[in-house]
């Protein structure tokens, strides 16, 4: 009864496994206290292969300091796509969007689903910000998290 009970264990543990994405790489990068200046390019770092589809999602975390309801980014990944995307970090009503641990706020958006590089080598994503502002202020820090996707959908 016991060696049945343990094989279920194991069992229900690798089929909990089986669902979970496979993060390839995490990675954020702080920003100076006195704000992101407009000429500062954040650029990630990674190793991918072209056989699996992967999730790219940024997060963005910022104080009650930041003054927009939502920032303007360009995306380069591998000088080969370049994309101009908006991120809402606030509602309508001026209420700041996704999680916070008290003083900063964390807004985390899915930037590519099922995406699929081009080579195995090393890659690079790089992130600026196309705010009017010289010197954004508020802005905590920027990430990326690479998780292998769970979708089968070809590209």
């Amino acid at each position: 009864m016991r060696k049945i009970f343990y094989i279920s264990l194991f069992s229900l543990v690798l089929l909990c496994s089986a669902c979970t994405p496979r993060t390839i790489y995490s990675s954020r990068h702080n920003l100076p206290l006195a704000g992101w200046d407009a000429d500062t390019v954040v650029t990630f770092c990674f190793l991918p292969d072209t056989i699996a589809a992967y999730d790219l999602l940024l997060f963005m975390r910022h104080t009650n300091l930041y003054p927009y309801q939502n920032i303007w980014l360009e995306v380069n990944i591998d000088s080969t796509l370049t994309d101009t995307i908006e991120f809402y970090l606030a509602d309508q009503r001026g209420q700041w969007l996704g999680s916070h641990n008290g003083r900063l706020y964390e807004m985390p958006v899915l930037y590519k689903s099922n995406y699929r590089f081009l080579r195995n080598d090393s890659c690079s994503l790089s992130i600026r910000h196309l705010m009017r502002d010289e010197r954004l202020k508020g802005v905590s820090d920027i990430g990326l998290t690479v998780q292998q996707s769970q979708t089968t959908d070809n590209p």
